[in-house]
């Protein structure tokens, strides 16, 4: 399942608690009230977005937070990041992938890139204010099928009539049609 992490998403309620009134500054105990959140949990969180510039810390006996950026130039991809580091469905698809022991041998090496690549922009050209705006539900439907044919893992469409032929020593990834 991919899935956040519970202090990203907490992390983009506190944002969009701040958001609410971006001007206003307000202690972790004030969020903590607004969000319903524990107060450790959003003093650890304000302080790791204050370090990532999302929020400003006013420091002293009258201080607080308040929103360092309007939430229209707040990205989703960049809140995650500021908490989770950056957006990765598998390790090697990262921007900076670790070695990986299985790499020679793994018929999908680099194949993960593209669709990491496509959550991290979509993520990215998401705001925080475009989430706040969004209706509460959408109603999901299940995604429409097209029995008629079949997309290939090199891009091109297979016709249920035409026999895929997989290239050598690629375990059906990636291949070529013969129709």
């Amino acid at each position: 399942m991919l899935k956040l992490s519970k202090l990203a998403d907490y992390s983009v309620v506190i944002l969009a608690s701040l958001a609410r009134d971006p001007s206003k500054q307000v202690t972790a105990a004030q969020v903590s009230e607004d969000t319903q959140l524990p107060v450790p949990t959003v003093a650890k969180l304000l302080k790791k977005l204050a370090k990532s510039s999302h929020v400003k810390a006013i420091r002293g006996a009258a201080g607080g937070y308040k929103l360092a950026h309007t939430p229209e130039e707040i990205s989703i991809s960049s809140i995650i990041e500021a908490v989770d580091g950056p957006v990765q469905i598998v390790s090697c698809a990262s921007p900076n992938p670790e070695p990986c022991s299985r790499q020679i041998n793994c018929v999908l090496h680099g194949r993960w890139d593209a669709i990491n690549l496509a959550i991290r922009q979509t993520l990215k050209g998401v705001t925080l204010k475009d989430l706040m705006h969004t209706p509460a539900r959408i109603e999901m439907s299940e995604p429409q099928i097209d029995n008629t044919a079949t997309a290939s893992p090199m891009g091109r469409a297979c016709a249920m009539s035409e026999e895929c032929i997989p290239q050598s020593g690629c375990n059906s990834m990636g291949g070529s049609c013969k129709g």
